[in-house]
């Protein structure tokens, strides 16, 4: 145990990737990721990332049914370099290896602002300690449902990553280099996801309010907004791509109350829950809040942040969203609530009468078995890895047969096996058509009358197989718990 505990900021961090990429890959047929890597097969093939803007149902093309996303095409683009640099075949499994080195660096440099706003220098022995725990477990206890997309490359980890790597290298920069690495990463992020662009405006409002706070800070300033506007100019370079990521996200109505209480209740409960203590704690040990530091530098760092935290709150509010949205702006927000709250805690951290290295190993163990209880539940469910990949399995051994020129109907969970088909302009995805148009059966008709198609992959539900059997014409090859496979006999 004590040589374990001797190396236990390694292990808690070394613990957590091990915890994201068990949790991912379960999850590895989801929309997350198979979305933006449909963007990427699409886009390899010539097609570009976003499918034409629909002009009815009697336009019938191959575009207008691609599989899509309505974020900004940053993971996209990291599957098309994936797929030209490492592998086409697998580049689903290395997308959830590199979503967990992005939550992993998200997490250090969460914890490295974290020290670098409490303390003037790293020489503080066991505090560096302390931090790193308490951020592990408000990951894994209050954030989960975050942490469970983002093992499969939500664009909200990346391009908050982005943003606060960018300000981690502009506060510790000691050179023009640094400084301009650090504008171009706070600009990148812009390409990954629209919230982001709050947490962009902030940076900018700061960079101009708050001059000296950081070196060069019109440098920075500069590098940041070249790139983000490269970034948009990228985005938007082809008039789909407008429809998609702002026309159909604005079009979305907002959740019920009742719904968002639903979803916000256990979150909302454990944040009262851990305030709660800490004040119970605060009174039992008779520690009187320390007055935080109020600093040029503190609000510079939280502008942004606070920004971005508000716009994932409203997007968790909107059809389609959900308490993940919200999380993430808690994560976020965790270097702000330690520069506020830090200092009491520690002072109830020394006033607990225990030897330091019980106090220590007493947050090692809460630390690591939340950790692994991530880690557990998404090797619990590695069947459904295996389910998936017997999919693909399938529809690689249907590549062989006779489907050239004919369609096959999908939705983006059974993308993973799909695509082993390898003509990316064959299919038709029903989640894209059911973003036009509520109501994703009426849509599965719309296109068998138009075209007609050679197989479906969609839901494994009572509705998709009553709409099979009543339609006829149709011989059911495979059923997995989530999917169904049926092939035209006609």
């Amino acid at each position: 145990m004590f040589f374990l505990y001797k190396y236990k900021n390694t292990l808690i961090v070394v613990h957590l990737f091990i915890a994201i990429v068990l949790s991912g890959f379960p999850q590895i047929d989801r929309w997350v990721l198979a979305q933006p890597i449909a963007m990427a097969d699409q886009a390899i093939a010539g097609f570009g990332f976003y499918p034409s803007i629909p002009r009815g149902t009697s336009d019938i093309g191959m575009k207008l049914y691609a599989d899509t996303s309505v974020y900004f095409p940053g993971v996209a683009v990291i599957a098309v370099l994936i797929q030209s640099v490492l592998s086409k075949i697998f580049v689903y499994e290395l997308m959830v290896i590199l979503a967990a080195f992005v939550l992993c660096g998200l997490f250090f440099t969460i914890h490295k602002l974290i020290l670098l706003f409490i303390f003037n220098d790293d020489n503080i022995g066991d505090r560096r300690f302390f931090f790193l725990a308490l951020n592990s477990i408000w990951l894994t206890l209050v954030c989960e449902m975050f942490l469970n997309y983002s093992s499969v490359f939500k664009p909200d980890a990346v391009s908050i990553f982005c943003g606060m790597f960018g300000l981690f290298l502009l506060f510790r920069a000691e050179n023009k280099i640094q400084i301009i690495l650090g504008g171009i990463s706070i600009g990148l992020g812009v390409l990954f996801k629209q919230q982001y662009i709050a947490f962009f405006i902030g940076f900018v409002i700061v960079s101009c309010c708050l001059p000296g706070v950081v070196k060069s800070n019109w440098l920075a300033l500069f590098s940041s907004v070249m790139v983000a506007s490269f970034c948009l100019v990228f985005t938007y370079i082809e008039d789909p791509n407008f429809f998609w990521t702002i026309n159909v996200v604005m079009d979305d109505g907002f959740l019920p109350f009742e719904t968002i209480l639903i979803e916000h209740g256990v979150t909302a409960f454990k944040c009262v829950g851990i305030l709660f203590s800490f004040l119970v704690l605060m009174k039992l040990m008779n520690v009187k809040f320390v007055r935080p530091r109020c600093e040029k530098a503190h609000i510079f760092m939280a502008v942004p942040i606070i920004l971005f935290a508000g716009a994932s709150f409203l997007s968790s509010l909107k059809l389609g969203g959900n308490v993940g949205n919200t999380q993430i702006g808690l994560y976020v927000m965790f270097p702000v609530m330690c520069i506020f709250f830090g200092p009491t805690m520690m002072q109830i951290f020394d006033g607990i009468e225990w030897p330091m290295l019980f106090k220590n190993i007493f947050l090692f163990s809460i630390s690591m078995i939340l950790v692994s209880y991530v880690g557990l539940k998404g090797a619990l469910n590695l069947g459904s890895y295996a389910e998936a990949h017997e999919l693909r399995s399938y529809f690689s051994s249907l590549a062989t047969n006779h489907i050239e020129g004919s369609l096959v109907a999908h939705r983006s969970f059974c993308y993973y096996g799909v695509r082993e088909l390898r003509q990316p302009q064959l299919y038709v995805s029903l989640n894209t058509a059911n973003l036009l148009e509520s109501g994703s059966d009426r849509w599965i008709e719309k296109v068998d009358r138009a075209t007609g198609f050679f197989a479906v992959a969609i839901g494994n539900t009572k509705e998709n197989l009553e709409y099979l059997n009543s339609r006829g014409g149709f011989l059911i090859q495979k059923q997995s718990q989530r999917c169904l496979v049926a092939v035209s006999i006609e």
